[in-house]
């Protein structure tokens, strides 16, 4: 474990268990400071931003989850969500919680896809029904069959 990796568990405990979330951020900086292209902190520190910073904090933390889906080096890292969900849900919880639905639904489905992640697969469809409420049906049907055949194909290749 790196040191920023000890420093990202003490975040985490201030965060989750202690509820001192001004001290969370500033203990993700400082990991930052020591490994700045560990991905896993830098989308921590974006969802603390998010959740409990001003507003200009939480655009710096859409910087944040945008800066570590660039660092992330496969997808395996990329879909990391030790701490909740990878850093693509957590950019689309962002831009949809900002108003830009459409950008939030192409990373949920970027996320469905590459991470198979069940949580913003239903984000996805409630985004659907809000945007596209005539074509919602149609459109589920075509997202659940490609799920389920990007599903098939990587179990196939695994």
């Amino acid at each position: 474990m790196t040191e920023a990796d000890a420093l990202f568990a003490k975040a985490y405990d201030l965060n989750v268990v202690e509820e001192q979330h001004e001290k969370a951020i500033s203990i993700c900086r400082q990991a930052l400071e020591l490994e700045p292209n560990n991905y896993r902190v830098r989308v921590y520190l974006g969802m603390l931003l998010s959740d409990y910073g001003t507003a200009e904090q939480q655009e710096e933390g859409r910087k944040h989850f945008l800066e570590g889906i660039t660092v992330a080096k496969d997808n395996p890292e990329l879909c990391d969500n030790w701490f909740e969900e990878s850093g693509l849900h957590n950019l689309a919880i962002w831009e949809w919680k900002h108003g830009d639905r459409v950008t939030a639904c192409l990373l949920f489905l970027a996320d469905v896809l590459t991470c198979h992640s069940k949580e913003s697969y239903e984000y996805l469809f409630k985004l659907i029904d809000e945007i596209i409420p005539k074509r919602s049906t149609d459109l589920k049907i075509v997202l659940a069959k490609i799920a389920n055949l990007e599903s098939s194909r990587s179990r196939d290749t695994h």
